[in-house]
């Protein structure tokens, strides 16, 4: 599985990467492992299914509108703690 072979998943990497991470402040680095077949597998982004890339993250796709348990945990944590733009730039 690698879905950086794929159009759509690069553009999307670079809408988010673009989005949240160009400023030339310092991000605290986050690991984890989820390379989930309707989630990062797709996306190219860990924890992140097409529906949260879209709805939290703003970023339209055409990938198939799936969830992944794991994508609906981070993003609830993403926003209790106020929500991707605050998260996003202090984690990456």
């Amino acid at each position: 599985m690698n879905p950086y072979l794929n159009s759509e998943t690069i553009k999307s990497v670079s809408k988010l990467y673009s989005k949240f991470y160009s400023d030339p402040g310092k991000c605290v680095f986050m690991a984890g492992i989820n390379p989930g077949r309707i989630g990062g597998g797709v996306t190219g982004i860990a924890f992140t299914d097409p529906i949260n890339l879209q709805e939290h993250c703003g970023i339209n796709n055409n990938f198939d509108k799936k969830g992944e348990l794991s994508s609906r945990f981070i993003y609830n944590m993403i926003s209790y703690y106020g929500g991707t733009e605050m998260f996003f730039k202090i984690f990456f």
